[in-house]
């Protein structure tokens, strides 16, 4: 314990950042699966497009849940130095509930939140921006 106390600043944002993500993984096995909290949906398909001007941007992410999935919509941003989460959970109850049968389709242009937290007396807003879409098939 003394060691992370001795690590100073850097070490305090990683080491927030990792409660974070252990908070997001325990989260995560609390959740019903699909098939018990959007029985409607048979497969939820999740992409993720980001830009990150001037820098090069994190890769495309690519998220299809199916039935025995958990129902968790909470995704980190994918910069690694970035504290950052994109909460869809609003988003895909919206979409399962507008329309009864088919596809259904939406698309949603966010930016993240969080802060680039290496050295939190340098840290800077992280202003990565993302394109979703989403589509439910039902």
């Amino acid at each position: 314990m003394a060691t992370r106390k001795a690590m100073g600043a850097a070490g305090t944002g990683r080491n927030a950042a990792e409660q974070r993500r252990l908070q997001r993984i325990a989260d995560r096995a609390q959740v019903p699966r699909m098939a018990t909290a959007f029985p409607q949906i048979s497969e939820l398909r999740i992409e993720m497009k980001f830009r990150d001007p001037p820098r090069q941007p994190p890769a495309f992410q690519h998220f299809t849940l199916y039935s025995p999935a958990p129902a968790f919509f909470r995704f980190a941003c994918p910069c690694a130095e970035c504290d950052g989460e994109v909460d869809l959970r609003s988003r895909v109850v919206a979409l399962a509930e507008s329309a009864p049968k088919g596809e259904r389709v939406s698309q949603v242009q966010l930016r993240c939140e969080g802060v680039w937290a290496r050295d939190r007396a340098d840290s800077h807003p992280c202003r990565v921006e993302i394109d979703i879409r989403m589509a439910i098939t039902g």
